[in-house]
């Protein structure tokens, strides 16, 4: 997916699905640091800050749903790209060529 191409610069310039499940990996960590920042400013009573967060939050979600689309997409791709399974193998939810 084009509006993916800035991971792919950042991690060398290269696009594999390794690249892309790391990616899906680090956004889903800063959700985890997002919601908790929530939480905190929820218990601070600093709602404008939360609902800022809750926003944010949004964003990121819509983010990563992107990334796993783009991430299925590469992968059918290599699947189509091969007959049989004897020429590309997967290893940790990454399927990639065998040559």
């Amino acid at each position: 997916m084009k509006e993916e191409g800035d991971h792919s610069e950042d991690m060398g310039g290269t696009k594999t699905l390794l690249n892309l499940k790391t990616a899906i990996k680090r956004e889903r960590d800063k959700i985890g640091v997002i919601k908790q920042m929530i939480t905190d400013a929820g218990n601070d009573g600093d709602e404008k800050t939360a609902e800022k967060l809750k926003t944010m939050l949004s964003e990121e979600e819509k983010h990563v749903e992107k990334l796993k689309e783009a991430f299925k997409e590469a992968e059918a791709e290599i699947k189509k790209k091969y007959e049989n399974k004897e020429e590309y193998y997967c290893s940790y939810g990454v399927c990639v060529p065998k040559s």
